[in-house]
């Protein structure tokens, strides 16, 4: 089963997010991205078959033209497919007007109010899972596995994405509520992507936080903003093996939520 939606990721710019589950879903999956300014096409394609991502920022959408997508699943030994078949999908339209002058002017307040740029990485919930993991049991065989960082999944985390966040400070009210031993902070985001329980974030410093919770905030029942909890990553802690690219962080590379 594909679950396919548009929504809005900053200025003129959109992301079309899938998910693939089930029979859907192989290892040698690969996701073609097509738009077009029109319901009915032509499509070009704007994202080449690329493995292992869920998501798809497109800022190259001309100002006022709402785009529409077609996603093409390639796989081995089959016929590319093409979701929906016929005509495309666009932003939801209750996420016109003034929620989207809302969440702009979030995403401006995060960026310019002590924000910075954050590597962001999805923890996997589906797909193959790691060789670690045994079906029988039903448990990982191997301790710290270096192949899913302790999902079970096989790689464990989807690429990172570069956003922007605003993190406080240590809040012992927040250890409580989670019943961590330790310091849990807050962090403020953007409204997409939605962030899980079990995500990683990555700062400049290299100082790693699992995320524990969400409380996104709503405008019109739209996710606006989101406010989440994270616990630090000790350096002994498999997740500080997870590879990550510092130079994205300290260039001028740009997040999906604004340079």
């Amino acid at each position: 089963m594909l679950n396919f939606e548009v929504t809005i990721a900053g200025d003129d710019a959109y992301r079309v997010s899938w998910r693939l589950s089930g029979t859907e879903f192989a290892a040698d999956t690969q996701v073609e991205i097509l738009r077009s300014p029109s319901f009915t096409g032509p499509y070009e394609t704007i994202l080449p078959p690329s493995r292992d991502i869920t998501d798809f920022v497109d800022t190259m959408v001309h100002h006022r033209v709402r785009p529409f997508y077609q996603i093409r699943i390639h796989r081995q030994g089959s016929d590319p497919v093409t979701y929906p078949s016929v005509s495309g999908v666009t932003v939801a339209p209750e996420q016109d007007g003034d929620i989207r002058a809302v969440i702009r002017e979030r995403i401006r307040a995060i960026r310019h109010g002590g924000g910075r740029k954050i590597l962001y990485y999805p923890v996997k919930t589906s797909g193959p899972k790691c060789h670690c993991w045994d079906k029988v049991s039903r448990k990982a065989e191997v301790h710290n596995c270096r192949s899913c960082f302790g999902s079970h999944f096989h790689g464990g985390f989807y690429n990172p994405i570069l956003l922007h966040a605003a993190i406080g400070s240590p809040n012992t009210q927040f250890s409580e509520r989670f019943r961590v031993d330790g310091q849990v902070s807050s962090a403020i985001l953007p409204n997409l992507p939605l962030i899980r329980q079990g995500d990683v974030i990555i700062e400049k410093e290299n100082k790693r936080w699992r995320v524990l919770g969400n409380d996104p905030g709503e405008y019109k029942r739209n996710i606006v903003r989101q406010t989440v909890y994270l616990a630090p990553i000790s350096v002994d802690d498999i997740l500080f093996e997870l590879p990550a690219d510092f130079t994205l962080l300290g260039s001028d590379a740009a997040a999906v939520d604004g340079p």
